[in-house]
C-alpha cells in the first residue's frame, strides 16, 4: 500500500493535475535539484472583489476535530494530518469536500500572517489580501467539479474590501484556466533560483501594474524586475 501511495502522490497526481509534459519536466528538475533549482509562481488576484454567497452541501468548513476524525478513518496520512492541523493553527480557514461520507478533497484560505511558498519563499500577507492555498482533490473523486466548488466557496468567504489572491505554478494550465473563469487576473510572476541549497535569488516580474501588485512586491521584498506585459 505504501508503494501504491508513493506512486500516486509522486506521479499519478502530478500527471492528472499538470499534464504529462509538465510532470516529466518536474521530474527533470528534481534530478538536478541538489545543484540547481528554479521555481516559478504566477500570482493572480480578483480585483474589486464583491463576494457572492454560494452553497454546496458537500463543501463545509472544518476544524481540528474534523481533521482528527478523518485521520482516524484512515483517510489522511500522518504527514497530511499534521499539515492540516498546522494550517488551522496558523489561523487558516479549512474547507473539506466529502462524497458519501468520505474525504474527497480540501482547500484552505489564509487571511493573515506569513504565507510560505517554494520551500523558502515567504510573503507577509499585506492588509486587505487573503491567500487561497493548498487545494487538493483526491484522484478517486476528480470529475465532480470539486476543485471549482472549493474555489467558489473560498472566494465567497473573502469579505468585500479584501482581495482574493493565489500563487499557482505556470505549468498548471488547468488551474489557471479555471481561476480566470472565476475572475482572477495575472499580476506578477515570481521566480526563485537556488544554487547548492544555499544561495537564492528572487525576481518579480510585473504583469499588471496596479495597487495589488505594488503591495505584493513590497511584501515579497528582495530583488524584482520591472518588466511589464
Amino acid at each position: 500500500m505504501k508503494i501504491v501511495k508513493w506512486y500516486q502522490d509522486n506521479w499519478t497526481n502530478q500527471v492528472c493535475q499538470f499534464g504529462l509534459s509538465a510532470a516529466l519536466a518536474q521530474i527533470g528538475c528534481a534530478a538536478v535539484r541538489p545543484l540547481f533549482k528554479i521555481e516559478r509562481k504566477l500570482v493572480m488576484v480578483i480585483p474589486n472583489h464583491q463576494p457572492t454567497p454560494v452553497y454546496y452541501p458537500e463543501i463545509r468548513p472544518r476544524t481540528h476535530e474534523d481533521v482528527e476524525n478523518t485521520a482516524k478513518r484512515g483517510e489522511l496520512s500522518e504527514p497530511e494530518r499534521a499539515r492540516l492541523h498546522r494550517f488551522l493553527n496558523e489561523g487558516c480557514f479549512g474547507f473539506f469536500a466529502e462524497i458519501d461520507g468520505r474525504l474527497a478533497g480540501y482547500g484552505f484560505l489564509q487571511p493573515s500572517g506569513t504565507y510560505n511558498f517554494d520551500g523558502s519563499g515567504r510573503l507577509r500577507i499585506p492588509a486587505g489580501m487573503m491567500i487561497l492555498k493548498n487545494l487538493l482533490v483526491f484522484p478517486d473523486f476528480r470529475g465532480h467539479s470539486l476543485g471549482k466548488k472549493l474555489n467558489q466557496v473560498r472566494i465567497a468567504s473573502v469579505p468585500a474590501g479584501q482581495t482574493p489572491t493565489v500563487f499557482v505554478i505556470p505549468e498548471n494550465r488547468f488551474a489557471i484556466r479555471n481561476l480566470k473563469m472565476l475572475g482572477f487576473q495575472e499580476i506578477l510572476a515570481v521566480t526563485r533560483t537556488t544554487w547548492f541549497k544555499h544561495w537564492t535569488r528572487q525576481t518579480v516580474k510585473v504583469l499588471r501594474d496596479e495597487d495589488n501588485s505594488r503591495k505584493l512586491i513590497a511584501a515579497l521584498g528582495r530583488s524584482w524586475s520591472s518588466n511589464r506585459r
